[in-house]
């Protein structure tokens, strides 16, 4: 199962289209006060990081997520978003104790995005969690 689940999360190196560098959305975005946040397991009961999501309304409603891992644990973190309504999908791998906020566009009321968070260990996958967030 794990190296299905690495084939399906690998990096986003394998596959240019799913790089947060090439979305102009991702670039400079803002995380704070985040809507809903969730743990991201690390295959032994306890916890390589977090991932936030940050529901922005306003005038330039714009939606991001925040990833980060946990410092001193020996594992890093993954963030693999897809925004339904775009079509576009964004990748980050964190390590050392780093996080990333990871713009991904302007998800409208009624649509959604879909993430996967994964714990990783010498270059294998540990554990992931998913979820699907409606606007």
């Amino acid at each position: 199962m794990a190296l299905i689940a690495a084939a399906l999360y690998a990096p986003a190196s394998a596959n240019a289209a799913t790089t947060t560098a090439q979305a102009p959305e991702a670039q400079s975005p803002t995380c704070w006060s985040p809507s809903k946040s969730w743990s991201i397991p690390d295959g032994e009961g306890g916890y390589a990081g977090k991932v936030e999501w940050h529901d922005y309304d306003g005038s330039t409603d714009k939606d991001n997520f925040f990833i980060q891992d946990t410092f001193g644990d020996g594992r890093s973190v993954s963030l693999r978003v897809k925004n339904h309504a775009t079509g576009k999908e964004y990748y980050k791998h964190v390590y050392s104790g780093n996080g990333y906020c990871m713009g991904v566009g302007n998800v409208p009321n009624g649509d959604y995005v879909y993430w996967s968070a994964c714990s990783w260990d010498d270059g294998e996958i540990t554990e992931c969690r998913s979820g699907t967030i409606t606007e």
